[in-house]
């Protein structure tokens, strides 16, 4: 796997957001869960999707969603619809090429997430903390099969480089910065590092530009 391929996933796994199932207690608790919160050409994210999706975002962001004050509760929903949107476009795009996840794939990423767990109950406790079935995860990997093969067939990531002014810059302002930090490692030592990390940055400019264009081409009614 190339340098590019890692900070392309690295990317791309940070747009696509995949989480976690949880349902939370809101202001708008009452409303159906089936009445649309939003309509990105044509289609419609449902409030159901929405209330999923908040909770995941609290879970991570480490926020306890029965004391947020309003503004906060605000903040968190603006987020999470404007994920949910982006998501929308994405699978919108994918479905147009005729993207697909093969099921190899799909097993092969699901076994390497139950490989981070000691065995098969932990890796089933871990679900049911989450709220989060076999195979809700198992969609979830799938979407992000389809994401990944979507943006490298219109945002060429590969052709996305770090020059070797750019990483002697980078490392410069690194080391400026800990000029008074004791066994400062050489260029050589951390240049594959640097090299990652300047094209990731590229790469995450070019896929918001992306986006950009993506959302400005939709046509999108938020109706909350």
């Amino acid at each position: 796997m190339t340098k590019q391929n890692i900070a392309a996933g690295i990317i791309i796994l940070a747009v696509i957001v995949a989480g976690s199932i949880f349902y939370i207690k809101q202001r708008a608790q009452n409303a159906p869960i089936l009445e649309p919160v939003a309509i990105v050409n044509g289609e419609k994210i449902l409030r159901k999707d929405l209330n999923n999706f908040k909770s995941r975002l609290a879970k991570e962001q480490g926020l306890d969603v029965t004391t947020l004050d309003e503004s906060t509760q605000t903040q968190l929903q603006s987020q999470a619809i404007d994920i949910l949107i982006t998501r929308a476009l994405l699978k919108q795009g994918a479905k147009k090429l005729g993207i697909t996840a093969e099921e190899n794939k799909i097993d092969e990423q699901m076994e390497a997430i139950r490989q981070q767990f000691e065995n098969d109950a932990a890796f089933q406790d871990a679900l049911k903390t989450q709220n989060l079935t076999k195979e809700e995860l198992r969609k979830q990997v799938s979407d992000d099969i389809i994401f990944r093969a979507y943006f490298e067939q219109k945002v060429n990531m590969e052709s996305i480089t770090a020059t070797d002014e750019e990483i002697k810059e980078a490392y410069d302002q690194a080391l400026t910065a800990n000029a008074d930090a004791p066994g400062f490692p050489a260029l050589e030592d951390v240049r594959s590092q640097i090299e990652v990390s300047i094209i990731q940055q590229k790469q995450q400019e070019k896929t918001e530009q992306f986006i950009a264009v993506l959302r400005a081409q939709a046509e999108i009614e938020i109706l909350i």
